[in-house]
């Protein structure tokens, strides 16, 4: 969230450094798959994290979303909105399907998947997030989209709840509630609660993350430290486009004012 707050130019080096450190850590996923210690679960999870990284970056930067570029019509309802929603993250979920599939390639027949079941638990937890935005939650954070990516607060609803999050919420506590189990097995080897505990730790994250959506509360100065780039960068932004990416919101504006 810091470094996709600064100028436009500062892309030039940190899209090709995250991923380049990304490429190297899928690689490395497949050299540790046969690795079967703590030290092997806790290397596959930060991997995962890595690699994971790098679709967060791209997003927020607005280097991989979507064809709809824009925001969204207010008049739009229904499947509409739903297939609009889904325009403006298209090649953004098409890119962590493709690197989720290249994970499972390389891991196949390795007993160490820690890289891909990390990166596939933030997907999952991502995901319903996103399905929760959608469907309508209290807290919105839509002010902590980059200005470039601040259309996409336009497909969020607002609402204290939706039917769609006791769900994910009992899903996710299910999910939880069996790795935990899992770590309290009397025949549970070393690497698999390693990699249960982290997993499991990982999704109670997303679960407090989820609820913190719908509390009465705000939480965004919990992220008030990754928004200071923004304050020093916002000058350049607004009058000299560095290059596609900063011209890309003035193009969207264009095409979808009327």
């Amino acid at each position: 969230m810091y470094v996709s707050g600064l100028s436009a130019r500062s892309f030039r080096w940190s899209l090709p450094s995250i991923s380049l450190l990304a490429l190297g850590s899928i690689g490395m996923a497949s050299v540790l798959g046969q690795t079967t210690t703590e030290t092997g679960a806790y290397l596959g999870f930060v991997l995962g994290l890595t690699v994971w990284a790098w679709h967060e970056m791209t997003f927020l930067t607005g280097l991989v979303t979507g064809p709809q570029t824009g925001p969204l019509r207010a008049s739009a309802k229904g499947f509409e909105r739903l297939m609009r929603a889904i325009g403006a993250i298209l090649w953004h979920e098409l890119a962590i399907i493709a690197t989720a599939g290249a994970l499972a390639v390389l891991t196949w027949d390795a007993p160490n998947k820690m890289a891909l079941w990390t990166f596939c638990l933030l997907w999952a937890m991502r995901t319903s997030a996103k399905f929760n935005l959608f469907y309508g939650v209290r807290n919105l954070s839509a002010d902590l989209l980059p200005d470039r990516m601040r259309y996409l607060a336009t497909y969020f609803r607002q609402a204290p709840c939706n039917w769609f999050f006791p769900l994910s919420i009992v899903a996710s506590c299910t999910i939880a509630a069996a790795l935990f189990a899992t770590i309290q097995s009397s025949d549970v080897n070393p690497f698999h609660a390693a990699s249960c505990a982290l997993l499991g730790a990982l999704l109670c994250l997303g679960i407090l993350e989820h609820l913190l959506m719908v509390l009465p509360i705000s939480t965004n100065w919990l992220w008030r430290w990754s928004l200071r780039s923004r304050t020093t960068s916002h000058k350049s932004e607004q009058h000299k486009p560095h290059d596609l990416l900063s011209a890309q919101p003035r193009l969207a504006s264009a095409k979808y004012s009327d």
